[in-house]
């Protein structure tokens, strides 16, 4: 790695750090409906302290990087740099460095910058080491309206957590302005010139709660399905990384050049004699694959049979578009209502049905392997939707199906077929 693709490597974490975690976390954990309750203040105050670090971070990474583009510009960072310096001299050093390379700096910007510099050190460092120097910071820190003593659970308000962001946007735009790095990049030169507006975005805070609808229940339970699928894929992938009788098992299933989908019904077989063996890892799982269960099937009933989606419905949707396709024939004028069902499932439900069939399939049963008909009858529902929510998206495009999706929708259908309890 090139050392103009580390600053870049490293910028874009910082940025997505500032940007987007450090304001979109804070604004959950202040209004998540199932949070414990948590004073509003602390945690103000908490992230107030991350964000100081990040920023001054951030933007002294970018400055050292500048620093090495040119004689005169070594010389005055250093000043800025130096902590024997006064304040006073290392914001003119700072400010001449911007002026001098063609950027417009606010001297009150800069002066914030040295206060949360020096904040940012009274948030790492709870002792001082030089308590002189200590007080002359603090004075500065106080002079430019930033808490003094950070620690404390009310030091900060919402100024100040729109004043550090407002600081990181300013200075930002001054780094790109004066060209901190080669802007001849085309990779970087849209950057540079979205940074050219140097007025800060807007900031959410306390003003912009997160409130759950009633219409994103839903959406909560398919979301606890992905995560649970997640999960239980990390827990499968590290289980068969370790060495054991099943993993090696698996292996030469692998090397035999068994399908993606035969390996993957292969894989929960091996994970329920795994569990019966007393596997511990695998079957401290069954807990989340029955909440995901029941959140599929409440998802199943708000989002499908509560909205026209039934299964008699999708079973004669799946039927003529299978016709369709074996005709490589167009859609008629009749074709309306299976078009527009097709359509739904597409655009409404893919991502929960791409996590809901594989869950449902394989990684659920995998788990928790004494309910393996109740699985099926849920997979069988959901194989079937998403093969007419794939159908219908190629049928749009004018193309064919593609047949990996069609085959492992077939075996893992197939599969489960056979744990389906027989009919009273």
């Amino acid at each position: 790695m090139t050392g103009l693709d580390e600053v870049e490597r490293t910028e874009d974490a910082y940025e997505r750090t500032i940007l987007f975690y450090l304001r979109e976390g804070r604004r959950a954990l202040s209004s998540h409906p199932l949070a414990d309750p948590v004073s509003s203040t602390e945690v103000r105050a908490a992230y107030c302290r991350l964000a100081t670090l990040a920023v001054v971070s951030a933007l002294e990474a970018l400055m050292e990087t500048w620093q090495a583009s040119s004689p005169r510009v070594s010389d005055l960072l250093k000043v800025y740099f130096d902590r024997g310096k006064s304040h006073a001299s290392r914001v003119e050093a700072l400010f001449r460095a911007f002026q001098e390379f063609g950027a417009a700096p606010e001297r009150d910007a800069i002066e914030d910058l040295l206060a949360l510099k020096f904040l940012r050190h009274r948030v790492v460092h709870m002792v001082a080491s030089d308590p002189e120097r200590a007080r002359r910071e603090a004075e500065h820190i106080d002079a430019r309206g930033f808490p003094s003593d950070p620690h404390t659970p009310d030091a900060f308000s919402e100024s100040h957590w729109r004043a550090i962001f407002a600081t990181y946007w300013k200075l930002r735009h001054y780094l790109y302005t004066v060209g901190f790095h080669d802007t001849a990049r085309t990779d970087l030169a849209q950057r540079v010139a979205a940074a050219m507006d140097s007025t800060p975005p807007p900031i959410p805070g306390d003003d912009a709660p997160l409130l759950i609808k009633p219409s994103d229940i839903p959406r909560v339970w398919a979301f606890n399905v992905e995560f649970v699928s997640a999960r239980i894929r990390a827990r499968i992938h590290e289980y068969f990384a370790r060495p054991s009788e099943y993993s090696a098992v698996l292996a030469r299933r692998v090397e035999d050049g068994t399908s993606p989908a035969e390996l993957a019904l292969f894989r929960v077989t091996l994970c329920q004699q795994a569990i019966a063996a007393g596997e511990e890892s695998l079957a401290a799982e069954l807990e989340y694959a029955a909440l995901a269960l029941d959140c599929w099937r409440e998802y199943w009933a708000s989002e499908f049979e509560r909205q026209g989606l039934d299964v008699p419905s999708i079973a004669a949707a799946l039927q003529r578009l299978r016709a369709l396709h074996g005709d490589d024939a167009s859609p008629s004028p009749e074709d309306e209502s299976v078009l527009t069902l097709g359509g739904r499932l597409y655009e409404e439900h893919r991502r929960a049905l791409n996590s809901g069939v594989e869950f449902l399939s394989v990684l659920g049963p995998a788990v928790d392997p004494g309910r393996d008909a109740e699985y099926a009858q849920e997979a069988i529902r959901a194989l079937d939707a998403s093969e007419v929510a794939h159908r219908w998206y190629a049928l749009a495009q004018g193309s064919s199906p593609q047949p990996t999706v069609l085959d492992r929708i077939s075996v893992w259908r197939d599969a489960v077929r056979g744990k389906l309890a027989p009919e009273p």
